[in-house]
């Protein structure tokens, strides 16, 4: 199987594309979500990332981290960091 990123698509066969009417769908910038934890869901979540870091021997990435952003008082920068933001 051969893989082909849409720039590589469209580079190579964009030609042919054009006859028969085929295009690629615009892409929307990415959306936050924001997650609201309860004590319980915190908890949860907190020992799934225990268990997972401790599984794969890895440390907790901002991706896993959103406990931090959730405190109260304090500024997620998540936002910041998507494009268009």
């Amino acid at each position: 199987m051969i893989r082909r990123t849409r720039k590589e698509i469209m580079e190579f066969y964009g030609e042919d594309l054009k006859k028969q009417g085929l295009k690629f769908p615009e892409v929307a910038n990415p959306e936050p979500l924001l997650y609201e934890l309860d004590a319980i869901e915190n908890e949860i979540f907190d020992e799934t990332v225990r268990l997972l870091t401790k599984e794969f021997n890895t440390p907790v990435t901002s991706r896993w981290n959103i406990t931090r952003a959730k405190q109260p008082g304090r500024k997620s920068k998540a936002r910041s960091t998507l494009p268009g933001s």
